[in-house]
């Protein structure tokens, strides 16, 4: 083995197999499992010394030790450097493996990597969703299964909605449930996947946003059914997907009136990205509203991405959103869907949360006029 310590940093499951294969280079060793419920004194003693059998030695790191009587942030520095020293002198009969240790600080990364005895490993543990869908394939390809590119990207994007990127750990996580489904079976298929991933409320609740987008009034009341039967938090869930219908049917009125006053996406865009948060410090008469700011670089926080932005444009079941949407539709929308916010907060029953849900999707699929929903929703008596 050309080197005897390892620092080994990103997904779970890439360093576990180079963990692997380094035990598999040791052959027998005596192992030594270090965390940070050891004090930093013992830890470098056992990092120090050597075998009492003479045998192969084998530390593994999971997190750093700690020394007493100094703040977090001055324990992890002195240890790092004292760790640095020992990494590039590790003995020939022992070797260190960090592993899952993030370690940022480019001193210690360039005074220890490939240089004395000592290596760092680094795995990716974001990708953005199309690389981590291939990955996903790949990893289905070593258990001999196959899975078509459409599928892997559904398991990928059913992980998080609300992102480009997708973290590696629930993407292989994911892999493993469907391994486990599918079994000894080399296909998986279509069905495999939407079984697994309607297991999720994020899942449900994205795909019932399409539904109305389409208006697609039999699937959204199916989708709000499961998402009513398989939700563990349904008020703080339902809460969440109202309070993103109102911030998407915000963007959406913006930039449909834009369109329909001749404006061309570039002008949108540069009109919409002048919309900034607002942060309120204080209490009582000291109480103040300011642009809220990025801790970096002190910048105005846009109140929508340019991300966000283009998917209204993107084809959704042949139709981009935006043109799902008329800007009169969307006037009425808005004040409705909040007046719906204000009735689930206000006080209701999970099925009451139910039939608030239900009218909104009857609005927005115009199968109820909207007067009628507001009637309904001012009323003081229970649904």
């Amino acid at each position: 083995m050309k080197f005897n310590a390892f620092i080994l940093m990103g997904n779970w499951l890439e360093r576990t197999a180079a963990l692997d294969k380094i035990k598999g280079q040791l052959g027998e060793y005596e192992l030594t499992i270090l965390d940070d419920s050891c004090s930093w004194e013992y830890a470098r003693q056992e990092l120090s010394e050597n075998s009492c059998f003479g045998d192969t030695r084998l530390i593994i790191m999971t997190s750093l030790p700690t020394i007493k009587g100094k703040s977090s942030s001055a324990s992890r520095t002195k240890v790092l450097n004292e760790l640095k020293k020992i990494l590039v002198n590790v003995d020939e009969n022992t070797c260190i493996v960090l592993n899952g240790i993030t370690i940022t600080a480019k001193s210690f990364r360039d005074a220890v990597n490939g240089k004395g005895k000592a290596k760092v490993m680094t795995y990716e543990l974001v990708l953005p969703k199309a690389k981590a869908a291939r990955r996903l394939i790949g990893y289905f390809e070593m258990l001999d299964k196959t899975i078509e590119y459409d599928d892997a990207y559904l398991m990928v994007d059913s992980i998080n909605y609300n992102s480009k990127d997708a973290n590696l750990d629930k993407v292989f996580l994911m892999g493993k449930k469907i391994e486990h489904l599918v079994g000894g079976r080399k296909k998986i298929t279509h069905d495999d996947v939407i079984s697994l991933c309607s297991l999720s409320p994020d899942f449900l609740i994205w795909n019932l946003f399409n539904a109305l987008d389409t208006q697609d009034f039999s699937e959204s009341l199916l989708l709000v059914d499961k998402i009513a039967s398989r939700s563990l938090a349904f008020e703080h869930e339902i809460v969440m997907a109202v309070s993103t219908m109102i911030w998407k049917f915000r963007l959406l009125l913006f930039v449909r009136s834009g369109i329909d006053n001749g404006l061309k996406p570039d002008e949108i865009w540069s009109k919409l990205n002048k919309l900034v948060k607002w942060d309120k410090t204080g209490q009582g008469v000291r109480r103040k509203v300011s642009p809220k700011k990025t801790k970096k670089d002190d910048k105005n926080i846009a109140m929508y991405s340019k991300p966000a932005f283009d998917m209204l444009f993107y084809n959704n079941g042949g139709k981009s959103t935006i043109s799902c949407y008329s800007q009169e539709h969307l006037s009425h929308l808005l004040p409705i869907t909040q007046m719906c916010l204000r009735k689930i907060r206000s006080g209701c029953t999970d099925g009451e949360i139910r039939i608030v849900l239900e009218i909104l999707c009857l609005v927005i699929c115009c199968q109820v006029p909207y007067d009628t929903a507001e009637e309904i929703l001012k009323s003081n008596y229970l649904l």
